[in-house]
């Protein structure tokens, strides 16, 4: 099974050409949405912000031969319990592979509740029951 090593979010990733090595810019803890508290704004607005989710997993199995098949979910849910964000992604962790890296390019940031909302990872092997792993809080305010 994998495990994560690092989730987060960030503004940038940098991956040296020499050893692969990625490098995270800017973790995000604080996204701060430049918009009026009381401006009517549609339920599934996006902020132009350009932002990365990165996963760096570890495999706990080796079994000579084998190639794992797996399936990420990533999920935004607002503090109001709105859900902002979903991705799924099918990745495969190769026999022999000890770490497996995954980045996920979201375009835009949404505009949603103020308060932290929550970022969680989800895992499955194949086509097998989904496992949520991890979660990393993201605190979203709101100024004029």
């Amino acid at each position: 099974m994998l495990r994560p090593l690092i989730f987060a979010p960030c503004e940038k990733i940098i991956v040296n050409q020499d050893d692969n090595t990625p490098s995270l810019i800017t973790l995000l803890e604080t996204i701060n949405i430049g918009i009026p508290l009381g401006a009517e704004i549609p339920q599934d607005a996006m902020a132009p912000f350009r932002w990365f989710i990165f996963t760096l997993w570890c495999s706990d199995t080796e079994t000579p031969g084998v190639t794992f098949q797996y399936e990420q979910r990533i999920r935004l849910v607002a503090s109001d319990g709105r859900q902002a964000i979903e991705n799924d992604l099918q990745f495969s962790v190769p026999a022999g592979s000890r770490t497996h890296r995954t980045t996920v390019l979201v375009p835009g940031f949404p505009i949603i509740a103020p308060g932290i909302a929550r970022m969680t990872l989800s895992l499955r092997e194949g086509e097998g029951p989904w496992e949520e792993i991890q979660t990393f809080p993201l605190w979203v305010t709101r100024t004029a």
